[in-house]
C-alpha cells in the first residue's frame, strides 16, 4: 500500500489535528510509518508512505484535536476490511 486517505467529519467540528499511523502483519508486533498533520477541512486528505508497505492491520492513533482538548484515540482496523469498505 502506497498511503492513506483520511476524511474529516463534514462538520469540522471535533477534527482530528495530530495522528500516528502503525503496521503490522500480525497484531503482534507494530511498526510506525509515521506522525502526520491533518488539515482542518472537509476535502479528502491523502498521506503517502515515503516507500510501498504491505501489511495486514494498521492503527490510526489520533493524538489531537483541532478545537478540543489532547485526548487520544486508538482505530485498528484489518486490511481486508479496509478493502472491502473502499470497494
Amino acid at each position: 500500500m502506497y498511503g492513506f486517505r483520511f476524511t474529516q467529519r463534514q462538520t469540522i467540528s471535533r477534527a482530528v489535528k495530530d495522528i500516528k499511523l502503525q503496521i503490522s502483519s500480525d497484531i503482534s508486533h507494530w511498526e510506525s510509518v509515521g506522525n502526520f498533520v491533518l488539515q482542518r477541512a472537509s476535502d479528502d486528505q491523502d498521506i503517502n508512505l515515503s516507500e510501498p508497505k504491505a501489511f495486514r492491520y494498521f492503527k490510526f492513533i489520533a493524538k489531537s484535536a483541532h478545537d478540543v482538548e489532547s485526548r487520544s484515540l486508538k482505530l485498528l482496523v484489518h486490511n481486508s476490511i479496509l478493502v472491502k469498505s473502499f470497494k
